[in-house]
This record gives C-alpha cells, structure tokens and sequence, in this order.
C-alpha cells in the first residue's frame, strides 16, 4: 500500500501547527474581548440539512462530501460554518439561548470541488457572527475588532468596504435590466482582477448597451461625499447611501484607517443584503482577500421561517492565507530550553520540571547523541536556549568589534538595525551601553553575546573570532565565556538560592568558591531560602551570583536594575562595582539610567544604529554616591 494523503488534505507539521495555533489563539482571544462566546458545531449533519434551498444553493451541494450511515440515512460533511450556525440558533433560541448572539467558531469544514492553489477540499474556516442586531452600529464594532485583530498579528491590511443595496441602486439607476442584476453583481464583482475593459466584454454578453455601461461605470468612481450629488432616486439607492455614510462616520470617528469606501465591491454571493467588506494584505504577499464578510439578513430567517426576523452580519478570518504569510515572518521555536545532562541525568530532570512550572517548555537531550549533532538540531527549531549541565566552561575575554551591522526582514520591512558599529572593550572594565528605545543597544549586546548573528563586521573575544561561528561553536563559546544578567531574575522558584546558584556551577570544572561568593553578596543567612521568600533586590543579587559561580570573564547585563526601586538599585550597583573589583570581570551594561554612567570605566552612546558618543571616564564616581537612579 502506498502511504498518501488524499488529494486536496494536507498534514499539519509542528512548525506549522505552531504558527496556526498562534494565530487561532491571537484571534479568539480578541473576539473574547468584543464578547463573542466559543461555538462549536457538527461536523457530520443531515444532508437534507445541508441541501436546504436556504443553504449554499445548487452549486455548492455538486461539492458536498455524502455518506449514509449504518441505518441508511443520508448524511454530509459541512461544508461551511454558516449553516450549522443557523440550526443551531433555529433549535435553541429562546430555549438555550437568547438573541442577540455573538458567536465564534474555528473548525474544519469539507468541499469535494477541484483543487488547486489556495483550494482545498479539508481546511480550517475562522467565523465570527452575530444574529440579532440591525445596522451599522454593530457593523463598526466587527470592523474595528477586524483591524484591531491584524494588527494583533502584525499583518499590515486595508479592508475593502461597501454596501449591496448601493450596488444594485447603481444598476438600476444605469437602466439595466432587474432580471440580470444579480449576474451583473457577478461580473462587477471582478473588476479588481480583470479591469474595467475586460468587465464590460463580459457584460456585454447580456446585450447591455454602452451607454448604460457607461453609466454604471461612472457611478463606480464616486467617493462618498459624492454621492449626495448623483441624481438617483431608487430607494435602493437610498438605503445604501445612508448606511454606507452611516457606517464611515463611525469608523472615522474610531479612526479606523484602514477602511476604504469601494463601491463595485460585491462579495459574489446572494446572501448579503447589505454592508460588505473583504481584508487585503498591503504588501500583497497574498494577491487575494484573507478575510470577508457582510450582513446577511435573509439567510438564517428564512432558513427558520418561524415568522421572526434575524438579522446576522459576519466576518470569515482566513486562516490559510494568514498562515502562509506569517510562517515567511515567523520562526516560532518548537521548544523554549533543550536541555543536554552529561552524567547529571537526576539534576537536568528537576531543572526541566522547575522550568515547567514556570510555563517553560523544556526538553531534554535523552538519546546522548553527539554534541554537535544536539546544536544542529537545537538550531534548527530556532531553540533559544540549550543549557549543558555538567560541561566544564573557559572563562577569557576582551572584546574588540569592528564594523558591526545587523538588519531585520526584508522588503518593505527591511530595517537596518546596526549600521557599523566599531568599539573596543578591555578586560575588566565596566562599560554602559545607552541609547533608546530601538536603537541597537539590545541587538549589539545579542550580538556579543552570541545571541543573534551579524549580517557583517567581526568581534573578537580575547582575540578569539565569533563573528563566523556556527550555532555549536557559538553555544560553545556563549558556555565558555559568557555570564547573563537580565532585568527579570528567572530564578526556579522551588530550589533554595544555593540550588538555584549551583544551576550553573554544574556547568564548569573551576568555578568560584560557593561560600566566598555567598558571602560576597551578602546571600549566606539566605542561602537555604526559596525565590518567593527574598526581596528583589536579594533574588536580583541570587540571580547575579549563578551567573558569577562558574567564573565568567565577561559579563553582560541587560537592565540590571530596571525592576528595582532607587535604594536597591544603587545596592545592586555597589555590588556590581564590587565584582568588577574584586574579580576582574569585564561587565557590558545596557541601560537607560543615565546615573549609571557616572560609575563605569566607559560609556558608549548608540543613536540609529551607530555610537554616537563613545569615551572613557577619567574620574568615576563611586555606585554609593549616585544620585537620581
């Protein structure tokens, strides 16, 4: 047997389902927010269901998966989330539920039609409905959740609006005949695609004359402040041109930019019978729409005919095309620690676990593969952090840089974010590196620490070159070399400060000595206490000693006092001063707090991308005597 998919399905990978469950999660949480409530329907239904004349029409059951079940009824697989939408409310309103309703629903939907590129036949459709109220007031509120939804994703977007009853005013209006309106509607409808020219050849097939076309035409280049000077006077018209002003005063009032006034836009299908609204991509990576809806007042009324009216407006989020422009822009990491025991087995199990409890996802090395053969794997899921427990680490370092440069994305997004950078640290001094927010200070300290990679430029480490190390060599040399220090402590809340320490003692055969360290940070009457029974300027000072234990040369901290309040800021920096002293180690500090430059042996200023302002302190003033920290 030759193992296949069936043609038009599709496996979902791990890093592909990551970026879906990413983007399912950023959408339902947002629709949480505008109170739509999860829905979940059948997948199997009744065929007669599915075949309703209310349904998808003639058309769509040509595409309709059937079966029968062991007592020969006839079933089918939906084959959108409209329809089992509407059963549901026509068998639980005023039961189970009350109108009106807002609802969510991601699943699975099936459609047996030909396959081809962004065509399947088993694939995820996104919904969101309400049935229950009428007009625009609710219209603005899904299109602001809508632009508020891309924006969640990062996708740049501009949404296409219009009204049906405006459209079909114009056609009657232009004298074309009511009993191809609907054909018309269809052919208009694809004027962004095939132009005006190649519209017109396929309108005149229903022998509409020029002149009429003429007409419709000119109608489509109105904006909306024009459209109080059109002479038309069909009621249709009418209706349209008030709420689709209606609707633009609200969504200028919330300054939702995005939005476009369209007016040939159609949405093809009968069902809508007013505001329409289809969601590009603004860099067109996907030329068609991934996300379209509209109101749709007949179709749930008529599909219950119980004499009530339900008026339902909705919106389909479109997961594939969403999908398939974010996995270019994302590189969702399968894992956030791998973690690799050299005969410490026991200890990598409860660090993995105390990680765990933090919402940490952790995995450990359990094959005892190679090394290197443990970094390619880690570096090709992006894993941010692989931890050896019981490797010896080096510890050397001076830092010499040259021509430094990094960028980010490509395109439209590319954006230069280190432009040169060249600078010289020498051993044992303490150096602050300012500048604000989005200015490279945070990527050159990556870079350094072999964190992030250059595009071009070289670093040196007591003479020793990073710039060209692969992603073993420099996990090497990040183990052998480096000690981290960040703004939030990161300490596993259930090992006393000794364990949490001793974390990274176990990755050096010369670390310091336990006991001097403790007292040096004034931790000795702590040591045998948890995270959550210490201060924050003690679990800052536990957090700097598991980075001092195994004797790094080199140590670089990213807002080290950004969490702490004045007082124990300057404690934290008296401590630092002390370290520097008392051991030697050469400290890159990131920071915003200008005080902190008073202290250090060197300051470097970076702006846009490149230093500055870059010099060396002759006389230091000591941490004690900082003010304004």
């Amino acid at each position: 047997m030759k193992l296949m998919n069936v043609k038009g399905t599709s496996d979902s990978l791990p890093k592909e389902e990551l970026i879906k469950r990413r983007v399912v999660n950023t959408l339902t949480c947002t629709f949480e927010k505008f109170g739509y409530m999860p829905l979940d329907t059948t997948i199997l239904c009744y065929y007669d269901l599915l075949a309703s004349k209310y349904a998808g029409g003639s058309e769509i059951l040509k595409e309709v998966y059937t079966l029968n079940d062991q007592g020969d009824r006839k079933l089918g697989l939906r084959y959108d989330l409209t329809v089992p939408f509407s059963k549901v409310i026509s068998m639980n309103v005023n039961k189970n539920i009350t109108l009106p309703l807002k609802r969510y629903e991601v699943g699975k939907v099936f459609r047996d039609g030909p396959v081809k590129t962004g065509r399947a036949r088993e694939f995820y459709q996104c919904d969101v409905d309400v049935c229950g109220i009428e007009g625009t007031f609710i219209e603005a509120e899904m299109l602001s959740m809508t632009s508020l939804c891309y924006k969640k994703l990062g996708i740049d977007v501009y949404i296409e609006v219009n009204n049906r009853k405006l459209l079909e005013g114009f056609i009657l209006a232009a004298g074309i005949d009511e009993n191809i309106k609907n054909k018309v509607i269809l052919s208009v409808d694809k004027l962004a695609k095939i132009g005006e020219r190649g519209v017109k050849e396929e309108l005149s097939s229903y022998d509409i004359e020029d002149e009429k076309l003429d007409k419709l035409f000119s109608y489509f280049k109105c904006t909306i402040e024009e459209l109080d000077n059109l002479d038309i006077t069909n009621n249709t018209f009418t209706e349209g041109k008030e709420e689709i002003k209606e609707l633009f005063n609200y969504l200028n009032s919330l300054e939702i930019t995005e939005c476009k006034f369209t007016p040939y836009l159609a949405r093809g299908l009968e069902i809508y019978t007013g505001t329409v609204f289809e969601v590009f991509d603004k860099k067109q990576r996907i030329m068609s729409a991934i996300g379209g809806g509209g109101r749709y007042d007949k179709i749930i009324t008529n599909f219950i005919e119980d004499g009530n009216t339900y008026p339902a407006v909705g919106i389909s989020f479109g997961i594939v095309p969403i999908c398939e422009i974010l996995k270019e822009e994302v590189n969702e990491a399968l894992y956030d620690v791998l973690i690799v025991p050299m005969n410490t087995n026991i200890e990598s199990l409860k660090l993995a676990n105390s990680l765990r409890k933090d919402d940490i996802k952790v995995l450990i090395e359990m094959n005892n593969r190679k090394l290197k053969k443990v970094f390619e794997s880690a570096d090709k899921n992006n894993v941010p952090y692989v931890i050896v427990l019981g490797e010896n680490e080096v510890n050397e370092g001076t830092i010499e840089i040259k021509d430094m440069k990094k960028s980010f994305g490509s395109g439209e997004s590319y954006n230069q974010v280190l432009q040169g950078i060249t600078t010289n640290i020498e051993q044992g001094q303490m150096c602050v590196i300012q500048g604000s927010s989005g200015s490279g200070k945070s990527t050159m300290l990556n870079c350094i620490g072999g964190l992030d990679t250059m595009d071009s430029g070289s670093i040196k480490v007591d003479g020793n070159e990073i710039s060209g190390l692969n992603a073993d060599e420099l996990s090497e040399y990040r183990r052998a070399n480096l000690g981290f220090i960040f703004q939030f402590y990161n300490l596993v809340p259930n090992l006393t400060v000794k364990e949490n320490i001793e974390i990274c003692q176990f990755l050096t055969e010369d670390p310091l000595d336990m006991d001097e360290l403790l007292d040096t940070l004034g931790l000795t009457e702590h040591q045998d206490k948890f995270p959550a029974q210490l201060s924050g300027g003690q679990q800052q000072r536990c957090a700097i000693a598991r980075a001092l234990i195994k004797n790094p040369k080199l140590l670089l901290c990213d807002e080290p006092t950004g969490a702490l309040d004045s007082k124990t800021s300057k404690d934290i920096l008296i401590l630092l001063e002390k370290i520097n002293q008392q051991y030697g180690t050469t400290m890159l500090i990131v920071t915003h707090n200008n005080a902190i430059r008073d202290m250090v042996h060197k300051v470097i200023i970076i702006r846009d991308g490149q230093i500055s302002e870059e010099y060396e302190n002759e006389t230091r003033v000591p941490a004690k005597l900082l003010e304004d920290l």
